[in-house]
Parts: structure tokens; sequence; C-alpha cells
């Protein structure tokens, strides 16, 4: 369809904005107006039956997920850290990366600036503490205020 000035011009100024920075459709979006009409009908079906038996449906989802935690964990660990869960859990007997404290309870550290799942490394509870506070407020002014408490 072909939208003319004219048509624009009566619109209200919310409406011009949601034209204009429309959101753009998902992936899932795509692919459902893609489908065949018989998958059409059936998740048009399913999804008018989770809206009338909604405690039918929640009970089906806890049970796909509880029959399936081994592969959404591991498949949440892959998405994160780009690792598999076993290979995290045999990361997190190491000593901490940082410090070289074995005693304390450490975690796999990713990097959150970066879209794709990137492995740091392993780090205590403190070190990733003090690294999160490090990268988020930078080291120069903790510096500086410790080179003027030292003065005094």
């Amino acid at each position: 369809m072909r939208i003319l000035k004219s048509h624009i011009d009566g619109l209200s100024y919310k409406q011009r904005y949601r034209m204009k920075f429309k959101p753009k459709k998902t992936l899932k979006q795509l692919a459902h107006e893609k489908s065949s009409p018989e998958q059409q009908r059936k998740n048009e079906y399913m999804r008018h039956w989770r809206r009338a038996n909604p405690e039918k449906a929640l009970a089906a989802s806890r049970r796909f997920w509880t029959k399936n935690k081994e592969v959404h964990r591991n498949n949440r660990f892959l998405r994160l850290y780009g690792i598999g869960y076993d290979e995290a859990q045999e990361l997190k007997k190491r000593p901490c990366d940082c410090c070289g404290e074995s005693d304390k309870p450490r975690r796999i550290d990713h990097d959150h600036s970066d879209p794709r799942p990137s492995f740091r490394g392993v780090l205590c509870d403190a070190c990733n503490l003090a690294l999160g506070h490090i990268e988020k407020r930078g080291a120069d002014r903790l510096l500086a205020y410790l080179s003027k408490t030292k003065k005094l």
C-alpha cells in the first residue's frame, strides 16, 4: 500500500511517529508468516486452547521443563558463556584467575559488553565485584583517591 502525503497530514503526531519508527518484525514473526496454512491453523488452535485452559497449559509447560532440565541448563550456559554446563562445572574447580584463592566460591565470568558469548575466566565473588565496579566507574578515580589519601 502506498501512503500519500495527504494521508500523513491527517494523522496525529503519535501516529506519524509510530509509522516512522515502527518496530521491525522479529524472526519468530517472519517464520510464522512463512509457515504452512496447516501449521498456522494448529498454532491458532493451540493459542486458543492455552487461553481457555491456563492451568493445564501451565502444568504441561512445567512437565516439559522438568523433563528437559539438563538440556535447558546446557543451552543457557552455551548462550551466556559459549561453553556447556559440564565444562563450566569443571572450570569452577580451578582457583580464581585474579587472586588465586581456591577456597572461595567461584563464578564463571563473561564479557557483558560483547553481544556474542565470550568466556573470560573464573573469578571469585570478591574479584568479580571489584572488576564490575572498575569497569563501570573506571580505575582512574580509584587511583586518584588512593594517591590523595596516602599523602595525608
